[in-house]
């Protein structure tokens, strides 16, 4: 922290006054249904973002980051353009013009740092979140969370749901409802099980991947169903007039969506060959109905059933690349992730990263001393 706070003093010339923690996510299972209005059963995690900051008198928002070595200076206004730079200065934008909108901001000088080890666990979601709290640090966490899903709408172009944004303002384990967002608490204390992130370390652009075609795919399922939107597809039956490849995108909806119902009983009933189970039938949806996975993460998930003390194993995330995650017993991990990675590198050429997930709390401010 030492080490931090003198790099905000050398950028900026005085003392930052806060201090801001996002956490990162995994979704435990429930992927692709968030914005169809379903159940998800995300997990924060250790890692994400840190924002150092301090007032500076003016009417400028000045943010470096560490991850990409580079500033942006936006004044606080509301119709900042979307998309106009490509680049991680449009999360900035749509932050600042979204929440300058609603509320009063003022000026700050913002130091951004982010866990390399987190990289593509809702590192958007992530680094939104924190920058929200920062210039907004009154505003309840729901509706930051609300904010940074619209910033991911209208200013990447990702037309995601929300569970990422309320996981990481939430912490722990939650079954999330996002449809009216209400959400249960579950106990994160995984006795000796562990869950493992496996990052295959092929990188992915949801706003370029098939991931806003899913979106689009599931607009044409309800239009066939007679629904309003898809956020209600999860309750719904019917799907004998749908075209093939629109019944299978259904089938993964409606079924993962039981999943996490079933996930989330064997999660409170430390049923873990259960809940493992669940995270298999989860990954073949997703690769054979949804067709979001891929080959390196078909690898890294199939490499991992094959060790012993793993019990289940899914992609996590949006899919095309990223990570997926493993339920491990504790005692056997330090064996089989070494095995892992050296096979999966060999496969595929990518050097992946698997670590431990520890679960974190939500977000968090902390004022710092002046003295």
């Amino acid at each position: 922290m030492n080490g931090l706070v003198s790099r905000f003093q050398d950028r900026f010339g005085q003392a930052p006054g806060i201090l801001v923690n996002a956490p990162s996510r995994i979704n435990l299972i429930g992927d692709h249904i968030d914005y169809c209005g379903g159940h998800v059963l995300p997990m924060a995690i250790r890692g994400g973002t840190t924002v150092l900051s301090s007032d500076n008198g003016s009417d400028l928002v000045n943010v470096f980051t560490e991850r990409f070595d580079d500033r942006v200076s936006l004044e606080i206004r509301p119709d900042h353009s979307a998309g106009f730079y490509g680049d991680w200065r449009d999360y900035v934008a749509g932050v600042i013009s979204l929440l300058s909108s609603r509320y009063r901001l003022q000026g700050m000088d913002l130091y951004v740092t982010q866990s390399s080890g987190t990289a593509g666990l809702s590192t958007s979601a992530s680094f939104c979140l924190a920058l929200a709290k920062t210039l907004a640090p009154r505003v309840d966490h729901v509706a930051l969370a609300k904010i940074c899903q619209q910033v991911e709408h209208e200013y990447a172009g990702v037309q995601c749901g929300i569970m990422d944004q309320m996981s990481i303002a939430i912490g722990g384990v939650i079954c999330l409802d996002c449809q009216n967002l209400d959400w249960r608490e579950a106990d994160s204390n995984l006795d000796d099980m562990v869950f493992v992130v496996m990052d295959t370390g092929k990188e992915r652009t949801l706003a370029g991947s098939a991931y806003n075609d899913r979106a689009h795919e599931l607009l044409q399922v309800a239009r066939v169903l007679g629904l309003q939107g898809i956020d209600s597809l999860v309750t719904a039956t019917d799907s004998a007039f749908l075209r093939e490849y629109l019944r299978n995108r259904f089938t993964h909806v409606t079924c993962e969506e039981k999943r996490v119902q079933s996930a989330y009983q064997a999660l409170q009933h430390r049923d873990w060959s259960a809940f493992g189970h669940l995270m298999n039938e989860s990954h073949a949806s997703l690769r054979d109905n949804y067709e979001v996975s891929c080959a390196e993460l078909d690898t890294m998930v199939d490499l991992a059933l094959d060790c012993p003390g793993v019990v289940g194993a899914r992609m996590t995330g949006g899919g095309f690349g990223g990570c997926a995650i493993a339920l491990s017993e504790r005692r056997t991990v330090d064996d089989w992730m070494p095995q892992v990675a050296c096979t999966y590198e060999q496969r595929t050429s990518l050097r992946p990263h698997l670590f431990l997930a520890e679960p974190s709390r939500g977000l968090t401010l902390t004022e710092l001393s002046q003295g």
